[in-house]
């Protein structure tokens, strides 16, 4: 009759046999992951079940052993104890081969958007373009955002919003959230497309222009979609809540405090600010 297994052993083998688990666990989850995050979240919960299942059932009594070196006997078996833990450190070492492919590597990979902006061309610049009103041509000075992907895997689907409008430290209601267009987009279509930023890529979208023919007020670059709010600010001062955004990317936002005078169309000043 064989004896009871000695609390060393049974150690070892738990301890591999929660590695195996997990990294059993976290392979047949990659396929149907939802997120970094939600893997994460989901291999710590069998961690921690699997702890408590070794705490509860695995912590048998054990027998009287006998011991030599790294040898030890428990009734007719002789266990090597130095090839237990070998196996266990194997099946760790194979759980977090696994937790790195399917949380680790991708976390390190992902894209990571950043807005740039900077009080200077090309950032800010002027040049000719026609009215979308009347087809005249005229001076247009034009207020724009630069946004990379500082990450190591594509972006897809891109998407910068007006979140925000503020004056006086209060919300402006008036306005919804709506999308800015990329520069080199079309334009005229509803909704505005996205894009896809490779890793190191950036692309710039537009947020505001103003015209030599019309000063006084800024248009919002959104698309043409009549939703019965203001497409224009007018002069004064006021602060833009900007998010860009992507479908595999956290969401990033830039504050910026617009001064825009009510006679010349370039005297519109503009500085990012720290969200209040």
């Amino acid at each position: 009759m064989i004896g009871l297994i000695p609390r060393e052993y049974v150690a070892a083998a738990a301890f591999g046999l929660m590695s195996l688990f997990l990294a059993l666990g976290v392979t047949i989850m990659i396929p149907t992951a939802r997120s970094p995050r939600f893997t994460a979240r989901v291999f710590y919960a069998l961690a921690v079940l699997m702890f408590v299942f070794y705490l509860t059932a695995v912590q048998l009594p054990t027998a009287s052993v006998q011991s030599s070196g790294t040898l030890i006997q428990v009734g007719t078996w002789v266990v090597d104890t130095t090839a237990q833990w070998l196996v266990g450190v194997g099946t760790l070492a194979l759980a977090g081969i696994t937790f790195y492919v399917s949380v680790g590597k991708p976390w390190r990979l992902r894209p990571r958007l950043a807005i740039e902006f900077e009080q200077d061309n090309p950032f800010c610049r002027t040049v000719l373009a026609y009215s979308e009103d009347d087809g005249s041509l005229s001076n247009t000075y034009w207020l724009r955002l630069r946004v990379r992907n500082q990450g190591r895997t594509p972006a897809k689907g891109c998407i910068v919003k007006l979140v925000e409008v503020k004056r006086d430290g209060e919300v402006d209601w008036d306005y919804d959230p709506v999308q800015l267009h990329w520069v080199g987009t079309k334009h005229d279509v509803v909704p505005l497309p996205t894009i896809q930023l490779n890793p190191k890529d950036y692309e710039y979208v537009d947020v505001l222009t103003t015209r030599s023919k019309n000063p006084g007020f800024a248009t919002i670059c959104r698309d043409y979609l009549r939703r019965g709010i203001p497409c224009v600010i007018p002069a004064g001062a006021f602060l833009l809540r900007i998010a860009a955004s992507a479908e595999n990317a956290e969401p990033v936002e830039v504050n910026l405090e617009v001064h825009l005078g009510a006679s010349n169309y370039e005297d519109l000043s503009v500085s990012e600010v720290t969200a209040s």
